[in-house]
This record gives C-alpha cells, structure tokens and sequence, in this order.
C-alpha cells in the first residue's frame, strides 16, 4: 500500500524573480506596473495551489482505493479457506460412511483406496484420509490396540495422541489408527491429530 506522500519542499524561485523583477518595474511603468507584475505572481501562486490541493486529493483517493482492494483480497482468501474446510469436513464424511457401510474387507479396501486417490482434490493427505476410510480391523487386532491405547494413555497422559505404539506383530502404529481399531470413528469436525512421534511403545501380547 502506498502511504501518504511528503509535503512538497516550497518553490522559492518564483518569488526571487519578482524581487528582481520589482525595481525595474517600478523605473519603466511606475506603480501601475508592479501592481501588474504582483496581481500575477497571487493569480499564479494561486493557480499552483489549486494543482497542488487536487493532487492531493487524488493520491488521497489512489491509496484509500489500495487499501479496499487489499481488504476485498484478503476477504476473498478467507472464504475460499472456509469453503474449501466445508468442503474437506464433507469429504471426510463420505469416506467415513463408506468405510462404516462396508460388508467385507475387500468391499472397505476398495473404498479406502478410492477416498485416498481421490484426497489430494480436496487438498488432503492420503494419510489423513486413511483412518476415516481404512479395512476394518480382526478381532486380534483390536485386542492388540485396545491394550497399545491403555498403555499410551496411562503411560503419557494428554501426550498420548502425538505418540505410537509397536504392536506384538512389530507394527508401528499411530495414535489414531489404534482408536479406529478398537471402534472408535473420528468426528470429521474434529482438528486433525499431530504428526506421531517416531519413538513408540512396545506392547506385549495379552
């Protein structure tokens, strides 16, 4: 945005000139003569005021123009992203009825597979697709986190959800995958969790 100019430095220059042009006005036309010579330099002064005044007003104008526009863009951006969040929270809607639909495993891969490739036109993930989306876990499998989710909670508190778990079979598995084995779906509305940290939890079978 432009800010506001400086005020111009005064123009001396045209008052010398008549210093120096007065005495001789004064030899060849007498009082008649400077009173010409000084009613045109007030006309001139005034005239140079008059420019002066409506560039001001027009730079004024210019800058107050850039300000609004630069308001109208930033409004713009803002509800794209609130459009854009509208329309992630409905994907991840769709993806997580589908996966509840699901009556195989194969039928829930297929779907996982489809919200995943289709992810990145909503500006997402595949990764934070997945765990609305994902094959249903077996039986053994949600024994498995049930037991990995207690030991994390109970082991890290409010710090669990940033954490993994190595589960007996070796796999290393999120926060989040653990809570959607054991049947718990996440609320699309709900904030997306923190990256896991790489240091995990070794859980021994029960």
């Amino acid at each position: 945005m432009i800010g506001p100019q400086p005020a111009p430095k005064r123009d001396n220059s045209a008052l010398l000139r008549l210093a120096a042009l007065l005495p001789i006005a004064m030899a060849k036309g007498g009082r008649e003569a400077v009173t010409g010579l000084l009613t045109g330099y007030q006309q001139e002064q005034a005239r140079r005021q008059q420019v002066g005044q409506q560039q001001g007003l027009q730079q004024h104008a210019l800058t107050r123009q850039q300000g609004l526009d630069q308001q109208m863009a930033e409004d713009r951006k803002l509800q794209q992203q609130h459009e854009l969040q509208q329309r992630q929270m409905q994907f991840l809607k769709m993806a997580q009825d589908a996966g509840a639909d699901a009556q195989t495993p194969e039928e829930a891969f297929a779907n996982m597979q489809r919200y995943t490739t289709l992810a990145p036109q909503y500006g997402l993930s595949q990764a934070a697709v997945e765990p609305f989306a994902a094959v249903p876990p077996s039986r053994t499998e949600r024994r498995a986190a049930e037991k990995a989710l207690g030991d994390l909670r109970r082991n890290y508190g409010d710090q669990a959800p940033t954490m993994s778990a190595t589960l007996p079979t070796g796999e290393v598995v999120p926060y989040a995958e653990l809570e959607r084995r054991v049947g718990f779906q996440r609320d699309p509305m709900a904030p997306m969790s923190a990256k896991p940290e790489t240091r995990g939890l070794d859980v021994q079978a029960a």
